[in-house]
C-alpha cells in the first residue's frame, strides 16, 4: 500500500516535471522573440564577427527580447559555428527558431547598388564594391570575347582584324 502512493506520487511529480519542460521548450523555439511590439530592422553581420559579436549587435539594438532563449536555439540548430555574413532583414514577432534558421541558411536581402559615370572596368568594379563585403581585385571580369579574337588575328600576322 505505501509503495503504491510513492509510485503514484512518482508518477504525478513526473508527470509534471515533463509537462513544464515540454511546454519551457515550446516556448523557447516557438514563441516571439524577435522585435516583439517593434518594427523589422536590418542587422548586419561581418565577415569577421563572431556569435559574441551578434549577440551584442542585437541585444544593443533590442532585437531579441530574450537573449538566453536565442543563444540556447543557436546552439541546439549548430549556428554558433556556421555564421554567414551579409544583410539580414529581421521581422517583427519572429520566432527564435525562424530567426535562426533564416541567419543559418543565410538568407539575405538584396542590395541595391547604383552607378553611374565609370568609364573603364576596373572603376566598374570598384563602384560595385563600394556596398559590398568584396574587394574590386575579387570582382573579375573576363575578357570579351571579340577582345580574344581580334588579339589572336593580329598576333597571328595576318594583317587584320575581324570582329
Amino acid at each position: 500500500m505505501k509503495q503504491n502512493k510513492f509510485l503514484i506520487g512518482f508518477v504525478i511529480v513526473f508527470s509534471i516535471l515533463i509537462t513544464s519542460f515540454v511546454f519551457y521548450f515550446y516556448q523557447v523555439f516557438f514563441s516571439e522573440n524577435i522585435l516583439v511590439e517593434q518594427g523589422d530592422q536590418l542587422i548586419v553581420i561581418e565577415e569577421d564577427m563572431d556569435f559574441q559579436d551578434l549577440q551584442d549587435v542585437v541585444y544593443e539594438k533590442g532585437i531579441v527580447n530574450d537573449m538566453l532563449s536565442f543563444s540556447f536555439v543557436a546552439k541546439i540548430l549548430d549556428y554558433q559555428e556556421n555564421m554567414k555574413p551579409g544583410l539580414y532583414l529581421m521581422k517583427k514577432d519572429m520566432t527564435n527558431l525562424q530567426a535562426v534558421r533564416m541567419l543559418r541558411a543565410g538568407e539575405q536581402i538584396p542590395t541595391t547598388t547604383t552607378f553611374n559615370n565609370v568609364r573603364l572596368k576596373p572603376d566598374l568594379a570598384g563602384k560595385i564594391t563600394d556596398n559590398l563585403q568584396a574587394d574590386s581585385v575579387e570582382l573579375h571580369f573576363p575578357p570579351h570575347p571579340s577582345t580574344v579574337v581580334a588579339l589572336a588575328a593580329i598576333s597571328a600576322g595576318n594583317g587584320y582584324c575581324s570582329y
